[in-house]
Order: C-alpha cells, then structure tokens, then sequence
C-alpha cells in the first residue's frame, strides 16, 4: 500500500473503511487533524501552526522544524484515531500509551535539533 500524499486522504486511508471520495467526513476530520496540528506546534514541531482546508495539502506542505514526517505522521494519525473512532478496553489503553510515546518524542527531537 502506498501511502497517499494528501494529508487529508492519507489519515482517511489510515483510519480504513473510509474511500478518499467519501467527503462525509472531510469537516469533522479536517477539524481534528487541525487540533493535532496545533497541538505539535505547541510541542515545537512547527515555529507556525499549519492548518488544512481540503485534500489538497500535502505532508510535503507542512514546514517541519527539526522533526521529521517520520514522527509527525503517525501522532496525527494516532490522535485523530482516538477522535473519530475511539477504542475501547485494552486497544485504548495501548493507543493513548503509542501517543503518549510520540509525544515525547517530538518534543524531545524539537528541544536537541537532532532530527
């Protein structure tokens, strides 16, 4: 599977279940991924808060300080996840553990300028 460009499609094609013509969802996602991206600008991923209004924006748009997608990708896509379509039990637990992981770990490679 080859992982789509749009930053909008490709949380869809995560999320699974959700075809990138479905737009049903587009303005209760586009909001989330928006909270996530102010929230790693709070973490020092971004000097400026990014925010998409489409599927038209790219990862590559994005203008990552010191962090690379590599982080970045997953901790949206794991945030919106618990979102849009939270787990329950033990998957929630091991979710919010994986974000909390991310979390840290761009903090601390936006803080050293090591990635």
């Amino acid at each position: 599977m080859v992982m789509e460009q749009s930053i909008l499609k490709s949380v869809k094609q995560m999320l699974g279940g959700i075809s990138s013509d479905n737009t049903m969802f587009d303005p209760q996602l586009i909001l989330f991924i928006n909270s996530v991206l102010g929230e790693l600008t709070t973490l020092g991923a971004f000097s400026e808060c990014p925010e998409i209004t489409s599927d038209s924006e790219l990862w590559d748009d994005l203008d990552i300080k010191e962090v690379t997608l590599a982080l970045v990708k997953p901790f949206v896509f794991l945030k919106v996840k618990m979102m849009f379509d939270t787990p329950t039990g033990g998957a929630k637990d091991a979710l919010e553990a994986l974000i909390s992981e991310y979390q840290w770990r761009i903090m601390v490679a936006s803080e050293s300028d090591t990635l």
